[in-house]
């Protein structure tokens, strides 16, 4: 453990309570407090214990883990999990990057409460002696409220995020939602995708548990996707073998609890996976991580609607009370989810030389935010993309 305060902070510091700041690289030090503060309920499964180590054993396995805590009279206050990303400028970011559709820090709710403005900005500043080289802290899609609170980390520099967050209400039943938005034809289109599938042998939502059956499940979620992003001539944010190792751990990962990092509901028709989806599971909220479709004799009759309306069926039976479709703007996402949440990034220059980086950082969200908020410059910029990726 490596601290980066005095043992009496509050003198120095002029912090409440006597909060004692440390700087700690090693996950599995803290991780009964850990378990026992993210217990407390002002996480997302992207901050669970098992979630955040696998992400710095796998995905970011080449990075340094840089975990802020804060102590009260002892007890832990806070954790804010990041990694340092070497480069120039080097970045501070939440563990797994991308993959971390909403991130946090996860904070008591004794400290929510009581939080003195002024007191993160306090503790960044210290942080900035600390850090050497030219370092921005980029930490990405933040909400704005924890458990009713204000989220501590938005006291910094801060800017909306260029992707929207979905998020479903599953307690008024499957009718109303589906009658949120297009609810005669998602009707009509799901009994036709019931014809077609028992022509083809018949359909069934699938939760797989068997490691087997997951690992084999997983295989072909990569390969999926490699071929759309070619197609649509993305970046395969999936391909190497560090992200597969992570998301195949995640998913591995038996439930606990309640707890869930990745399930997994597939869509089989005629024996074979034709669409799926992943989500992390906290008692009855489903925060949604991955998704593939195939493209092949079915893929006319929207497979991917189809698990949908499925797994969406699945969880209201089984007593779920929300669903997150994740961050970034998709047509199935508007059709199905009319509540979004605007959510934040921090871009913080921990030097003076990294002030010019962080804010070609600011502008760069910012452009992704106009050319999304644009219905005619999103699609042509797509239209560019997938142009680009074929010549």
């Amino acid at each position: 453990m490596n601290v980066i305060s005095s043992p009496s902070p509050s003198s120095s510091l002029d912090l409440p309570h006597g909060l004692r700041i440390d700087l700690v690289d090693d996950i599995a030090v803290l991780e009964t407090e850990w378990k026992t503060l993210f217990e407390e309920g002002t996480g997302f499964i992207f901050q669970h214990y098992d979630w955040v180590s696998a992400a710095y054993e796998t995905y970011d396995a080449k990075n340094r883990p840089v975990i802020l805590t804060g102590r009260s009279s002892g007890r832990l206050q806070f954790i804010i999990p990041m990694v340092l990303v070497s480069g120039i400028p080097a970045k501070l970011r939440w563990p797994g990057d991308s993959h971390t559709n909403i991130g946090c820090g996860l904070f008591s709710k004794e400290f929510l409460g009581n939080y003195t403005t002024g007191l993160i900005t306090t503790i960044f500043e210290k942080l900035q002696k600390h850090m050497t080289g030219i370092v921005v802290l980029h930490l990405k899609n933040q909400p704005k409220i924890l458990a009713g609170h204000p989220n501590p980390l938005l006291e910094l520099p801060h800017q909306s995020s260029a992707n929207p967050f979905y998020i479903m209400d599953l307690e008024d039943g499957l009718d109303s939602i589906l009658d949120r938005g297009n609810g005669k034809r998602k009707r009509k289109q799901f009994r036709r995708q019931q014809r077609v599938a028992e022509e083809l042998g018949g359909y069934e939502l699938v939760i797989p548990k068997d490691p087997k059956e997951i690992e084999e499940i997983m295989t072909e979620f990569f390969t999926l996707k490699s071929a759309r992003f070619a197609e649509l001539g993305i970046n395969d944010v999936f391909e190497d073998s560090a992200t597969q190792q992570f998301l195949l751990r995640l998913a591995m990962k038996p439930e606990v609890n309640g707890n869930q990092l990745l399930r997994l509901f597939v869509l089989k028709v005629g024996g074979k996976m034709r669409a799926m989806y992943g989500g992390g599971i906290l008692t009855d909220y489903c925060q949604s991580c991955i998704n593939a479709v195939a493209y092949d004799d079915f893929a006319e009759e929207s497979p991917g609607e189809m698990v949908m309306y499925l797994m969406v069926d699945h969880l209201i039976k089984t007593g779920f009370k929300k669903l997150d479709l994740g961050v970034g703007q998709e047509r199935y996402k508007v059709s199905w989810c009319r509540n979004t949440q605007t959510i934040m990034d921090t871009v913080y220059p921990l030097s003076y030389a990294a002030i010019p980086f962080s804010q070609y950082l600011k502008s760069e969200t910012r452009l992704k935010e106009v050319i999304k908020s644009n219905q005619m410059l999103w699609e042509n910029f797509k239209k560019f993309r997938k142009l680009k990726s074929n010549i």
